[in-house]
């Protein structure tokens, strides 16, 4: 998905932006909705940078020296469960993906689907589906469309 994820991204993130956002003008409220805003800024980057660039697990935002890390950064920083880092956070890019990549196939005429399955070395297997086409520009273009786990037995009823 990594060519869908840069082709939405490039797109802008324009509402993560706190100068996108209505600030208050209560004085009362305006620092904790900046700080909620911060918050929310900071933990879609860690999605965007952190898990989805440099394919770390969600699970670094629960580890202590991460967290001390981001303390150091910022102490007004609330940690956040990975869980939640992956509802919240994580779908939101996914849905952003998606979007593109429909749109993107919703101007092509013809389309290759490709499935590849294999283990890795802990002998999990897996299974791919990759969608091929030729753009508007005559380029070849490969989208990653599903990638997921097949847990034993591998038959017909498994893979459907």
């Amino acid at each position: 998905m990594k060519k869908e994820y840069k082709t939405s991204m490039n797109n802008g993130d324009n509402d993560l932006f706190e100068e996108n956002v209505d600030v208050p003008t209560d004085l009362s409220t305006t620092n904790s909705s900046l700080n909620k805003m911060k918050q929310k800024r900071i933990n879609m980057s860690i999605a965007k940078n952190l898990i989805i660039n440099c394919n770390l697990p969600l699970g670094i935002v629960e580890n202590n020296a991460f967290r001390d890390f981001m303390n150091e950064c910022n102490i007004k920083w609330q940690p956040i469960p990975s869980k939640r880092l992956k509802s919240e956070n994580i779908k939101f890019f996914k849905e952003k993906v998606y979007k593109t990549l429909h749109e993107t196939l919703n101007n092509v005429d013809y389309v290759t689907l490709t499935v590849d399955g294999w283990s890795d070395r802990k002998c999990r297997s897996y299974i791919g589906i990759t969608c091929h086409f030729i753009d508007s520009k005559a380029e070849p273009q490969a989208y990653l469309v599903d990638f997921v786990r097949i847990k034993s037995p591998h038959t017909a009823d498994k893979i459907y």
